[in-house]
């Protein structure tokens, strides 16, 4: 399995993760108007919110795993 997005380059990863963010903070301050809570308190539960969404669009679900490969056998199938 891949990244999300495929693997990104660092300029594009960067724009999902502002971008992520962004909304985030938004969310939480419209949801701080329409409940009663601080729209400080919101928007930063709106950031925390980003950060988790924005790590888990751009991460690598394989990181540290070794790539598949063959195995050799040296047992020859007999015709």
């Amino acid at each position: 399995m891949e990244l999300v997005f495929g693997p990104l380059p660092a300029l594009h990863r960067a724009l999902v993760v502002a971008v992520t963010l962004l909304a985030g903070i938004a969310c939480g301050v419209w949801l701080g108007r329409h409940l009663p809570v601080s729209e400080v308190s919101a928007g930063a539960l709106g950031v925390m919110a980003g950060i988790l969404i924005a790590y888990l669009v751009v991460r690598d679900a394989h990181h540290g795993e070794h790539e598949p490969r063959r195995v050799r056998s040296s047992r020859r199938h007999a015709r």
